[in-house]
C-alpha cells in the first residue's frame, strides 16, 4: 500500500502538511487526538486540517478551536476509535 498522506503522529507538523509541490496532503483522523499540544496555532491549524474533510452526520463541519468543546471532541475521538479501530 502507498501512503502519500500523514499518518504518523511525529508527522504532525505545519511545514508536513504540504507536498513538494504545494498539495495539501490528507491526514489520517485517528491521529486527531496525538495532536501536539503547543504555545502557537500549530495544534489548531491542524485540528481543523483534520476536520475539514470530516463532515457531520447533518453534513455540517466543525471548524473549532482545539479543546474549545472538550466534550464534543471526546465524542469524535470515540466515533474515530470505533470506526477505525486498527
Amino acid at each position: 500500500m502507498l501512503k502519500f498522506g500523514i499518518y504518523k503522529p511525529e508527522q504532525l507538523s505545519r511545514s508536513n502538511l504540504e507536498s513538494f509541490f504545494a498539495k495539501k496532503k490528507f491526514i489520517a483522523a485517528d491521529l486527531y487526538d496525538q495532536i501536539p499540544a503547543s504555545e502557537d496555532a500549530d495544534a489548531d491549524f491542524i485540528q481543523e486540517r483534520i476536520l475539514s474533510r470530516l463532515p457531520m452526520a447533518n453534513g455540517t463541519f466543525k471548524y473549532t478551536f482545539f479543546q474549545r468543546f472538550e466534550s464534543f471532541d471526546d465524542a469524535c475521538i470515540q466515533a474515530i476509535r470505533e470506526n477505525f479501530s486498527s
